[in-house]
């Protein structure tokens, strides 16, 4: 498996970015095995994961999470890809 990566820098950029809410400043993303990404706490306690294809579209929810935590992991993998197609990271 590989390592976990904490992308915060990335994620105050996100921010900047898309405009989001300030409970994306938790969002983690990690990179599987298999080339998914998951994207975690975009809220506090929550214990919300959702799971993304490379390309950004989604795979699976976890059961805790609602339709406005999976609008904004939308938001954060988006930003995030669109960060790493231009090459800024």
């Amino acid at each position: 498996m590989k390592s976990s990566k904490i992308l915060a820098p990335i994620f105050l950029g996100l921010l900047a970015l898309t405009g989001t809410s300030s409970a994306n400043a938790q969002a983690v993303i990690d990179t599987l095995d298999n080339g998914n990404l998951s994207v975690t706490g975009m809220r506090p306690r929550s214990g919300c994961t959702v799971l993304f294809n490379p390309q950004g579209e989604l795979l699976q929810n976890g059961r805790s999470c609602n339709l406005r935590d999976i609008s904004e992991a939308q938001s954060v993998i988006d930003s995030y890809l669109r960060e790493q197609d231009s090459g800024l990271y």
